[in-house]
């Protein structure tokens, strides 16, 4: 991310806080992220970048909240969300509970929460 090339990152479902799946789904999903190498071809740096949390995820956003350059993602959780920095060598930092994310549920009919330059300064 950040490189002029887009990459692919992926929300991915999770059994819900409190819920126990059938046995044949008892493998928590992962976010993914997939470089892209300017080719065609992507390749799995998810845990390289430390992206990939199992969570019940249903919505990201990307922005540069922090104002560093670089694109920040916010995953919209059911439990939990996640606020990744980005570090700006390919690695991401979960920053949720610096930033005042608070442990509770969210509604799914809320996917993902818009970040806007709200005074035109161009910060989000």
């Amino acid at each position: 991310m950040g490189t002029g090339i887009p990459d692919l990152f992926f929300v991915n479902g999770a059994p819900w806080p409190g819920e126990t799946p059938p046995a044949e789904k008892r493998v928590a999903g992962h976010c993914a992220l997939f470089r892209n190498d300017g080719r065609g071809h992507f390749t799995d740096v998810s845990h390289e970048a430390g992206l990939d949390v199992g969570a019940a995820g249903h919505g990201r956003t990307a922005g540069d909240y922090d104002n560093d350059g670089h694109p920040d993602l916010f995953v919209a959780c059911v439990g939990r969300n996640h606020l990744f920095r980005n570090r700006g060598d390919g690695t991401f930092e979960d920053v949720t509970l610096n930033r005042g994310g608070r442990r509770r549920r969210q509604h799914v009919d809320a996917p993902a929460r818009p970040w806007v330059d709200f005074d035109g300064d161009g910060k989000l």
